[in-house]
């Protein structure tokens, strides 16, 4: 990292007052708009989504939506009205969607938990309940009365869509549109004890058909109602209290598993989670016995490249309250759009929370090691975002039992950026270790720019000392300017074995810049033109070139949903000894080679969707062509289908062969709390067939049953492994 590695997070902090950060002159205040939520008697409010009951007319309504998608600026096409009540136990949501094409104007594809917002009409009450512009939660439903909840964070440059909370909703459709009525416990919210509440507040209705997004606080492209700096104000809501905010969730579960061979395995278990509320900010989770069998299997991908792949979390306990654990920043999946191809935190993440419970054993294989118990403390204290995690693992065959931890503080800094320091460590049975520590500094300016950076080491026994890694980031992001310059360096002794790192001892520079011109309605077709360029370069830590990539693409999004993209891109490799790709070797030396890609998604809102992609080019010394195809059939919100086939083919001088990644996914929802889902995967690298389906059934709020069939068979067909798994849990409420 050299001369810059202790100047690198300093020089953030230091520029901040010469941009007038302490000011903060171009952060906007608060919008204006404020609403008052009326106090009604417990009992007033049935929730059915009529909203006729009398209260209903106490409260003076939101009104006058404006659009932010297609038209910024212009008056929302359609009338929305929202009002709110509460009680002592409730906060209660009633929204009134007119539509002047009545129930034929109405279009929602889902009925399952947590479905897609992008697929159907929609409707979002985002809150800030601690008023600090920075942390919400979102609820959300649809003409069909599906739910959807999430957490978003840092003004919305990172959001969780798995967190789940305790609510309901209504919803009922008319000959002049649909009403949604909302009650959200006290419980499923945090907020601080003083007696008068003010909390940030704002809607978002999307009109699918029109592709038309409107806001009641107004929200500048290219952001989504998750920026909660620029909502309104919430007031009225006086004298409620979160209650004890105890939660017991037992389970039980009987699995009925069959590994290679023909012998069949019974072994039920049990277990149990608790959540507590501390404070009235800060979260105690306990768990112990942890079970994720019923967890979704991760999508077959095919590694073209020289390093790992990543696989996202899916497990509900990792997921939960994620984004209190992020680091420096690196993402931007609150907005609406991103440019290039990079993934955030693609370089180097401290923590991925995969490496608990799922261990390399001694044939380089991932292998499932059991959590014996666990507990987790998140949340706020005044200007303190605090999240600590010890998790303990099962000594398996081959594979140590080891503790995890995790400890990540943050501080907000000036009205809306933070600095913080992480520390995580695995420790093994026999006093292994393995730590990274480090600080980061997250500052924003002008509502459009951002500067991030990071400094980390690492420290592990006979570690070498060429163990740090940091990174230096800015963004600017407008109406017609999209824009990302990040300097990472990684030195060749940085290790995470409590993070994802794909390769080490480099030094990796990359710029991205797009235009996102819109003809405004003269061409009637087009939303939005985007042509865009990157180029990266990769060197290792004694500056000698590894790698260099130029790309550019040219996108334009469609005003029905769909987008065409054609791009091109020139890479250079330079191997200094022998690698592989493919499992097939590369030899040490320089390799060029150029890419040309085409890429169309159709609207999905339609009965029939899909996708197409072909990228033809070089590849290190042969030729690759890679096509794509997809298939989505959604004849109405209770069945959805999707199939796909990605087919390479790959020819070097002396050897020629192809891949073919195959994937169906089928969900059929009986009504909003039962739904069966099946996918099944094929992958000719390995001869893999995988198959997962699952039925869930939540027969109260936040409690499961679930009955799964997981099976893997190999290249000639014999099984693997297959397992049939019972599973229930309930939520106790105290």
């Amino acid at each position: 990292m050299g001369y810059w590695r202790p100047k690198l997070l300093i020089g953030t902090l230091l520029a901040a007052p010469c941009l007038g950060l302490g000011q903060d002159p171009g952060e906007p205040d608060r919008s204006e708009k404020s609403l008052i939520a009326v106090p009604v008697a417990v009992g007033a409010i049935v929730l059915d989504g009529d909203l006729d009951e009398p209260e209903w007319g106490l409260a003076e309504p939101a009104t006058d939506f404006v659009q932010s998608e297609p038209y910024q600026g212009r008056p929302a096409s359609e009338a929305t009205e929202v009002r709110l009540l509460y009680d002592r136990n409730h906060l209660y949501v009633g929204a009134i969607c007119h539509d002047s094409e009545g129930r034929k104007g109405l279009i929602a594809r889902e009925m399952r938990r947590d479905f897609s917002p992008r697929d159907g009409d929609i409707f979002q009450v985002i809150l800030d309940t601690f008023g600090d512009r920075r942390n919400a939660v979102v609820f959300a439903t649809n003409p069909q009365g599906a739910m959807r909840d999430m957490q978003t964070s840092g003004d919305g440059e990172s959001f969780n869509s798995e967190w789940d909370a305790v609510w309901d909703v209504r919803v009922k459709i008319t000959d002049s549109g649909w009403r949604a009525e909302f009650a959200i416990p006290f419980k499923s919210l945090r907020f601080d004890g003083t007696q008068e509440q003010t909390w940030g507040v704002n809607f978002e209705r999307t009109i699918r058909r029109r592709n038309e997004v409107t806001h009641w606080s107004p929200i500048p492209q290219p952001f989504r109602v998750y920026r909660v700096s620029l909502a309104g104000s919430l007031e009225g809501v006086n004298d409620v209290r979160q209650g004890r905010n105890l939660y017991l969730k037992p389970y039980v579960s009987a699995p009925l598993a069959r590994a290679e061979g023909d012998d069949w395995d019974f072994k039920p278990d049990a277990g149990l989670d608790v959540k507590y509320g501390l404070t009235s900010g800060l979260t105690l989770d306990l768990t112990l016995n942890t079970d994720f069998s019923q967890v979704e299997a991760d999508d077959a991908q095919v590694n073209f490249s020289r390093f790992s792949l990543f696989f996202p979390e899916k497990r509900e306990f990792f997921l939960e309250n994620q984004q209190v654990f992020e680091f420096g920043n690196g993402g931007t999946r609150g907005r609406r759009r991103r440019v290039g191809f990079t993934r955030p935190g693609a370089d180097l993440i401290p923590f991925f929370s995969r490496r608990i419970g799922i261990a390399e054993d001694e044939d380089g294989d991932d292998r499932l090691t059991p959590i014996l118990a666990g507990a987790r403390l998140t949340g706020r204290a005044g200007r303190h975002t605090l999240g600590l995690i010890s998790m303990q693992t099962a000594e398996q065959e081959g594979i140590p039992s080891s503790n995890f931890t995790v400890g990540r503080l943050r501080r907000d800094v000036f009205q809306n950026s933070d600095v913080g320091v992480i520390v995580t460590n695995k420790m093994k049975s026999g006093d292994s270790y393995s730590a990274t520590y480090g600080a980061d500094a997250n500052f924003r300016f002008f509502n459009a720019l951002e500067v991030s950076s990071y400094l980390l080491k690492s420290a592990a026994p006979e570690q070498g000392d060429k163990d740090g890694a940091g990174l230096l980031r800015a963004v600017w992001r407008d109406r017609l300017l999209d824009m990302e310059a990040y300097h990472i360096s990684i030195e060749d002794d940085f290790e995470a074995e409590v993070g994802f790192v794909p390769r080490v001892g480099i030094k990796k520079s990359r710029g991205q810049i797009a235009l996102t011109p819109r003809p405004e309605g003269r061409i009637p077709w087009v939303r939005e033109f985007r042509p865009s360029l990157d180029v990266e370069y990769v060197a290792n830590q004694e500056n000698r070139v590894e790698g260099k990539e130029v790309g550019g693409r040219f996108s334009v999004e469609f005003n029905d949903g769909g987008r065409f993209t054609v791009g091109r891109r020139s890479s250079f490799e330079r191997l200094f000894e022998e690698d592989e790709v493919l499992d097939r070797a590369l030899a040490p030396g320089d390799y060029r080679f150029n890419e040309f890609s085409v890429f169309y998604a159709s609207d999905n809102r339609r009965m029939f969707s899909g996708f197409a992609e072909w990228r033809e080019g070089g590849f290190y010394h042969g030729e690759r062509t890679t096509r794509g195809v997809g298939i989505g059939f959604s004849p109405n919100a209770r069945l959805t289908a999707d199939l796909s086939w990605e087919h390479g083919n790959i020819h070097f001088p002396a050897d020629s062969f192809s891949t073919d990644l195959v994937s169906t996914r089928v969900d059929y929802s009986f009504n909003t709390s039962m739904l069966v889902s099946a996918l099944i995967q094929y992958n000719s690298r390995d001869g893999f067939v995988g198959s997962n389906i699952r039925f869930r059934w939540i027969h109260s709020p936040l409690s499961d049953f679930y009955i799964v069939y997981n099976e893997s068979r190999v290249p000639q067909g014999d099984v693997v492994d297959r397992a049939l798994i019972a599973k229930i849990t309930r939520l106790l409420n105290f």
